[in-house]
């Protein structure tokens, strides 16, 4: 058969097609009116590139998407500022590969959902920028959504905030940026006649590539810079630790630069746009905002401060039509570039040899009238409600196959939030309709949108101060999807098991759990599934998929979950999927199983492919479906989609359990809020001395901390369970390595208060907590506050000021002035005026400033520096060193039990501000800390020959631990030790009998005598410590004749007193004498000796 004729315009010899078919200034237009008069196939000859084919029909460019037989041309023209990143090395190089396996993965749908209140919070600081805004100001909005977007990346990828939003320049960075992609775009960085023709452009972009160069490398340099497990776990970190999974390399210093500038270019500029252009459709169409803006506050509310969540964005179909429709309009990368693997012919006859460029102008090719009607080049959303399945080259406004946009989902969740607080909040005008001037830099970007943000009623700045973050993120406990009981990072549930809790109901039944994806998504769902069934006091085990190769369970159901990438299954059920496809008839007799699937639409011949294979060949060997194949949807709300799905597999589970019907749990509602703001000082670190110490590990000495995210009176109880158990942590921390401690010294740490208190005083106050301001003092009086820098509230709440103390009189003082009522007004005064009055109704109650202003809530908004100056400042707390320095001398050991209890104001529960605090910490993060020496006389003897008598309760035995690793150490080197007795009260022996088995190794080699004393045991009356140290008196008062030291921790209102009248009654039984006295010379001379706490 003859090869058909490309048509090709009107060319000059030498410059080609250039200047005559296609002028610079005009280029895409070009492109697009020569497919009008040429067809949707022509060639173009231009100087520097020939063999150009340019498609615009949908179906050649549908053929032109298949990876077998066509591949992605890099973007050259970026490779002068990107090297080898994602975007500009070839997908057959090793560089492209290795870092499209490493970075792939924290672009799931799962990774998303734990990036989701950072990438809302650059969205709530654009909204609290508008809403300060001059009322009828016009907004530049390519050049605010820029900016917003870049922060968003920043603060997402890589935990740093530019802070474009709030600067009406922008920062260097993003003027670089900004500088480097125009010129790129006007033809600089190409080795050609360009760089000869303009000699300053290439200058420039050079200067400008230098500047964005040296800040990644810069801000790489100072990462690794960081001791290990001090970096936030973000995609740089994994970049700069990750290993590809294929072959166990790892990224370059320089790939690391060329990935992260990647990131940073790709991540903001397309987004931007996508915004940009959404907004000026919206606010040149009233109607079409009126209808989305309807089901926003449908989904919403009333509530202006609402965030939405991520399960809310997924609800809004409406923006989700807006965002399509606009992409479909204005892909923000216009062009894609392929080209034929080896010599072939596409639509039927046209020849393409193996190399041959191929421009596709996603713009002509996404309103072809045949799939998109006579109004394809109309932007009208509502089109999506009716459209269905899409030929593979009719909408692609993402790339196609394996160089498709890795960021895809991360964009869309922007977009889609974006436009949600945006339509919540505002009015959204056009006050200069003007026809839509576009300019193509490395994407298509608006030029002319200038637009006003009316605030809607309700609205006002800081207003998102009335909300905690939004839900949907993270699990309660803190856990990353590796940290699921038998995960594995390699990226599957692996051979592990999940137990149910001690309370289960008898009637257990075991899971099988085959969690398999290479991003995430599906090990992220069969955590959840897994711990759902745990809930209900079932188990489950988690494999592989390969692992069962052969290996089908019979006696326990099994459960898939599992994805396609570009049609083939994960690394983790290759193995599986091969063994399925070829095993026998009756291979899967007896096998009960259900299968969920991940994927994406926008992939619609590769959609589902590999669950759908499995659940069929299932069935072909003779499994039984519990019930039909789940579809999760990466592109819409695949946590509801699995939600459905996993309710309908514990119905059909259910169906045959005996006992009482199972909790139906939503697994989303274990998921919280878990981002916390940090102050861009260090807190009042200069007034306490405190320096930088880092968590090492975390470990659960009794149960898991409950959810703190609420300060409302509801919030679960965090006291003794029902079994008498109380929340305790052992935290190992780091300190500089010049520091040094001994036994017995305290580690004095600087909390922060959690984010939902800041929110609760920023709305009880009516301050804005996003606001920046600069303090100054009218005294040269230190205050630890930070003076002359900017800083935001949130930042000042968070690390100065004590918002659980109680009220200082000059706090109700503020308070009361910005209260309008007499009859409130009144009522506060009469506090301070009277000292009985402020004792009793504040000191005796603990009545906090919040508190006050909860029943008494000002009329007037509090300004910043008086809201600072209304409360106490924080103060470090001390907890007793529970190590010795042994092996790492700066490394010590703190045990943290949580204090928390009904508040005696009548507020809530009340819960101690750094226990809260540190309880919730994990491991790498940093805290503020020093080493203070509790007292010279609260060490272990200098001779470890001398006999230690220890007397204490609860977390008290923190000191004693330290003091007995030393004393184990002198052993373990063949020094002789001194007798040595621990007395300890706890409350039951299978709760919170914490450090238990260490204390039994030391006793059981004979050098310890431990005698322990539980206050609630089962069947049984309680006793106290000072019952055991009554019993065992004689071996007490012959180590006081030997010249022992006794040591006393615990709480000095009950236990200790106790602990000094048993002994001096002891005393006293002997020798006829008063004790007291005899206590008191003994402490005189540093042999007894007490590190006390207070009550609560």
């Amino acid at each position: 058969m003859t090869d058909k004729a490309i048509p090709h315009p009107k060319a000059l010899p030498i410059i080609g097609n250039a200047l005559v078919s296609i002028n610079p200034a005009t280029a895409f237009t070009d492109l697009q009116r020569l497919a009008d008069e040429l067809g949707p196939i022509y060639a173009l000859d231009m100087p520097g590139y020939h063999d150009q084919v340019v498609l615009t029909g949908p179906d050649l460019f549908g053929e032109a998407c298949d990876d077998s037989r066509f591949d992605k041309s890099p973007a050259q023209r970026l490779r002068a500022v990107l090297g080898d990143g994602l975007f500009t090395a070839f997908t057959d190089s090793r560089a492209w590969q290795r870092g499209h396996r490493i970075i792939a993965p924290a672009f799931t749908g799962a990774a998303i959902s734990r990036l989701y209140p950072s990438i809302v919070d650059p969205i709530q600081q654009l909204a609290e920028r508008l809403v300060r805004m001059e009322p009828g100001s016009d907004v530049d909005v390519p050049t605010l959504t820029s900016a917003m977007t870049l922060d968003v990346v920043g603060l997402c990828l890589f935990s740093y905030r530019f802070g474009n939003v709030y600067t009406n320049t922008p920062t260097p960075f993003l003027q670089a940026l900004d500088r480097a992609l125009t010129l790129l775009a006007e033809g600089a960085g190409k080795k050609d006649l360009y760089a000869v023709m303009h000699p300053r452009a290439t200058r420039d972009l050079r200067e400008s590539a230098e500047v964005l160069i040296s800040f990644v490398d810069d801000f790489v340099k100072r990462r690794r810079s960081m001791p290990d497990g001090n970096a936030p776990d973000d995609l740089l970190q994994h970049m700069l630790t990750a290993a590809d999974p294929d072959t166990g390399e790892r990224l370059s210093d320089i790939e690391v630069r060329q990935q992260t500038l990647t990131l940073l270019i790709a991540g903001h500029e397309t987004t931007s746009g996508t915004l940009a252009f959404a907004l000026h459709h919206l606010a040149a169409q009233p109607q079409v905002q009126d209808w989305a803006r309807e089901q926003v506050d449908e989904v919403l509310g009333s509530d202006r401060s609402v965030l939405p969540t991520m399960e809310q964005v997924g609800q809004l179909d409406r923006i989700h039509q807006i965002v399509d429709e606009t992409l479909r309009l204005h892909p923000t990368a216009p062009v894609l570039l392929r080209h034929p693997r080896r010599a072939t012919t596409i639509g039927g006859g046209y020849h393409l040899d193996a190399g041959a460029t191929i421009l596709i102008p996603l713009p002509k090719v996404h309103i072809d009238p045949a799939i998109w009607g006579p109004d394809a080049e109309v932007f009208r959303p509502r089109r999506w409600e009716s459209v269905g399945q899409l030929p593979a080259g009719a909408y692609q406004p993402f790339g196609v196959g394996v160089r498709g946009c890795i960021g895809r989902l991360f964009a869309l969740a922007e977009a889609r939030a974006t436009l949600a607080v945006l339509l919540h909040r505002f009015e959204i005008r056009d006050p200069h309709p003007a026809p839509l001037t576009i300019a193509l830099h490395i994407t298509l970007k608006p030029q002319n949108v200038t637009l006003r943000f009316l605030a809607r009623p309700g609205v006002s700045a800081g207003t998102a101060a009335a909300t905690a973050s939004p839900a949907d993120v993270r699990p309660a406990d803190g856990r990353t999807g590796t940290d699921m009981p038998g995960a594995t990072a390699a990226g599957s549930v692996a051979a592990g098991s999940v137990q149910p809790p001690p309370n289960s109901d008898g009637h257990q039944q075991r899971l099988v759990v085959a969690a398999s994806s290479d991003g995430g998504t599906a090990r992220h769902l069969g955590y959840d599934l897994a711990h759902e069934a745990v809930d209900a006091g079932d188990a489950a085990d988690g494999v592989e998929l390969n692992a069962l190769v052969d290996r089908l369970p019979v006696d326990r159901p099994l459960v898939v979950i599992t994805a396609s990438y570009n049609g083939q299954p994960a690394a983790g059920a290759r193995d599986f999927v091969s063994w399925l496809s070829a095993a026998p008839d009756g291979a899967a007799h007896g096998v009960r199983f259900a299968v969920f699937g991940c994927g994406d639409h926008n992939w619609p011949t590769t959609y589902q492919a590999v669950p759908a294979l499995i659940d069929r060949e299932l069935v072909r060997i003779g499994g039984e479906r519990l019930i039909d194949r789940g579809e999760g949807d990466s592109s819409g709300d695949l946590d509801g989609a699995f939600t459905r799905w996993s309710r309908s597999l514990w119905q059909a589970l259910d169906a045959g359990r005996p006992g009482p019907p199972r909790e139906t749990r939503n697994p989303v509602g274990r998921y919280v809020a878990s981002e916390v703001g940090r102050a861009s000082a260090d807190g009042p670190a200069d007034a306490f001395g405190m320096g930088e110490a880092w968590v090492r590990s975390v470990t659960e000495l009794t149960r898991r901390p409950p959810d703190l995210g609420s300060d409302l009176a509801d919030i679960p109880d965090a006291g003794p369970g029902a079994d008498g158990e109380r929340v305790t942590m052992h935290l190992d921390v780091e300190l500089d390595p010049a520091v040094s401690y001994r036994p017995g010294d305290h580690l004095l740490v600087l909390p922060q208060n959690r984010q939902t208190i800041i929110w609760r005083a920023a709305r009880t106050l009516k301050f804005d907590p996003s606001l920046v301001v600069e303090l100054h003092a009218t005294t040269t009086v230190e205050t630890g506050v930070p003076l002359g820098q900017p800083t935001m509230m949130y930042d000042l709440l968070a690390g100065y000021c004590d918002l659980r103390a109680p009220a200082t009189r000059r706090g109700i003082d503020i308070l009361a002035a910005h209260v309008d009522r007499d009859p409130a007004r009144a009522a506060l005064l009469a506090l301070t005026a009277d000292d009985d009055a402020f004792a009793g109704g504040v000191l005796a109650r603990r009545v906090s400033l919040l508190d006050l202003a909860t029943e008494y809530p000002p009329d007037q908004p509090i300004p910043p520096a008086l809201v600072v100056e209304a409360f106490p400042m924080l103060k470090p707390r001390p907890y007793s060193i529970s190590s010795a320095p042994i092996g790492e001398p700066n490394r010590v050991g703190i045990t943290v039990g949580l204090v928390s209890g009904q508040a005696l104001s009548g507020h809530g529960r009340y819960y101690g501000v750094t226990s809260s605090y540190l309880v919730t910490l994990g491991a790498g993060l940093r805290i503020l800390a020093r080493v203070a020496d509790p007292g010279p006389q609260f060490h272990p003897p200098a001779d470890p020959r001398t006999p230690l008598v220890m007397v204490c309760a609860g977390t008290g035995v923190a000191p004693f631990r330290g003091f007995l690793q030393e004393r184990a150490a002198e052993r373990a080197i063949g020094r002789p030790v001194g007798p040595t007795l621990l007395f300890r009260g706890c409350r039951h022996p299978d709760l919170d009998r914490i450090y238990g088995r260490e204390l039994d190794t030391w006793a059981g080699q004979g050098w310890l005598d431990l005698y322990e004393a539980y206050s609630r045991p089962d069947g049984g009356s309680g006793r106290y410590v000072q019952q055991a140290v009554r019993d065992h008196g004689a071996d007490v008062l012959d180590l006081l004749d030997r010249d022992a030291v006794v040591y006393v921790c615990g709480n000095r209102h009950t236990m200790a007193p106790e602990v000094s009248s048993t002994i001096a009654a002891l005393h006293a039984d002997r020798t006829g004498e008063a004790g007291e006295p005899w206590i008191s010379e003994l402490a005189a001379a540093g042999r007894y000796v007490e590190d006390n706490w207070g009550a609560g």
